[in-house]
């Protein structure tokens, strides 16, 4: 990915777990680049989008006219790593992983011009571990640091690319405010205007050349600093979960087939 951006100016378009190779050796191909785009005509909001559903970033998915970038490929690998995180490697989350991945991954609504809408849920769990909760944490050490440090920096991407706060929000008072509570009536002018609205600070977006996502430098780091991790587990094959007797139970318990 980095090297067809920085090389090529070409962004892949669609990064997902059926567009990824592994190798005997343990080195990885990501294929399928018949779909790529480059990057000058990603300048304006794409009618028709290539990306797999499941993989696409949070941005994209709750708005299908957001033009692409390269972070939502980026995000898209980190998609990746947590689905197969959840379904393949052991976690604290094995009950309900089966319904998390359908709210997460897969749940979305037809529009009437054809394209899909939603991602509400991905969007959450970026920005506040939404459904898999503060507490979710992988058996494995370098992967669970590595999942940690990737879902700060995208959340950090989504948070600088929210539309700014409005300067002021509607407020009904069913009461007028005890007097008690204010030094003099000018504090309640300086808070509320004559129309009910309450004034609100202005919050700055991040410094955009802060952000970790800004380049694949940092996703890249991060790789290589949890590939060469000395405490990965010595005996930890991928099972999957969603064969697993206890997703096939919490299947059967809720009607999810």
């Amino acid at each position: 990915l980095r090297q067809a951006s920085e090389k090529c100016k070409v962004i892949h378009c669609d990064v997902s777990l059926n567009n990824i190779l592994l190798l005997g050796t343990g080195d990885g191909i990501l294929n399928d680049w018949d779909m790529a785009k480059e990057l000058e005509d990603l300048q304006r909001p794409q009618q028709e989008r290539t990306d797999t559903w499941e993989f696409m970033s949070s941005l994209l998915v709750t708005n299908h006219h957001t033009v692409k970038t390269i972070q939502d490929d980026m995000e898209s690998v980190v998609l990746v790593v947590l689905y197969c995180a959840l379904r393949y490697f052991g976690h604290n989350r094995h009950k309900t992983v089966t319904f998390f991945l359908d709210v997460v991954f897969s749940q979305r609504v037809l529009l009437p011009d054809g394209n899909y809408l939603g991602g509400e849920a991905r969007k959450g769990l970026f920005m506040y571990m939404h459904y898999i909760g503060r507490d979710f944490s992988l058996d494995s050490r370098p992967l669970d640091r590595w999942m940690r440090k990737a879902i700060a920096a995208v959340r950090q991407w989504i948070e600088s690319e929210r539309p700014p706060l409005p300067a002021r929000e509607w407020i009904e008072f069913e009461h007028s405010p005890p007097s008690a509570l204010v030094d003099s009536p000018s504090q309640l002018v300086e808070s509320y205007d004559e129309g009910g609205f309450k004034v609100l600070p202005k919050v700055a977006p991040p410094a955009k050349q802060t952000r970790r996502l800004d380049s694949h430098a940092y996703l890249k780091r991060l790789f290589e600093r949890c590939l060469s991790s000395e405490d990965w587990p010595e005996k930890d094959p991928p099972v999957d979960i969603l064969l697993s007797k206890t997703a096939q139970t919490w299947k059967w318990a809720t009607g999810h087939r």
